[in-house]
């Protein structure tokens, strides 16, 4: 089986995981892991649409506007959100993060879990974050890339991927780091 990779990061309207996850746009919870060849992508999901309304502070990409109402999207709580998200990152083989922004305060709490939960985390920082300002994750996780833009995030991850299928001679699922 192919391992689970969940991609941990701040999401926003033109999400960096878009040109790594064919059909992530359209794609909800409900609807399971997308197949990526070498990877299931396992979450998170959001809510996309044209107009970003589910794009803003605090909304995770998928907690509505409440002041906007002309969006057709599903949007869900944000109990929901956290729900799936464990639930994700639960099912996940490979922790895959990308920090863009200083205040990714949600996936450094989804960083601690994995770590909580011997997942594999691979952490790659934006060319203008300090990773020094992380070095209490950046210190517990099984691989730091510094000033990666987003054009080489998909070689990272087929290289963590790599890396966890030589190292696990069994099938996948287990979640064992």
């Amino acid at each position: 089986m192919k391992p689970n990779v969940y991609k941990a990061g701040k999401i926003s309207k033109t999400d960096w995981r878009h040109a790594m996850v064919p059909g992530l746009r359209d794609h909800l919870w409900s609807d399971g892991p997308i197949d990526c060849k070498t990877f299931n992508y396992c979450g998170p999901f959001f809510v996309s649409c044209d107009h970003g309304c589910n794009h803003g502070p605090n909304l995770h990409g998928a907690v509505s506007d409440p002041e906007f109402t002309g969006c057709g999207t599903n949007p869900i709580t944000r109990a929901e959100v956290i729900a799936n998200n464990l639930a994700s990152l639960e099912s996940a083989d490979l922790v895959f993060v990308y920090i863009t922004a200083t205040d990714c305060h949600g996936t450094m709490g989804e960083i601690g879990w994995a770590i909580a939960k011997q997942k594999r985390v691979v952490m790659c920082f934006a060319p203008d974050i300090d990773p020094s300002d992380f070095w209490m994750w950046a210190h517990q996780v099984h691989a730091v890339h510094t000033s990666v833009r987003p054009c080489c995030l998909h070689g990272l991850l087929s290289d963590a991927i790599a890396e966890l299928t030589a190292r696990s001679s069994s099938s996948f699922g287990s979640n064992k780091a």
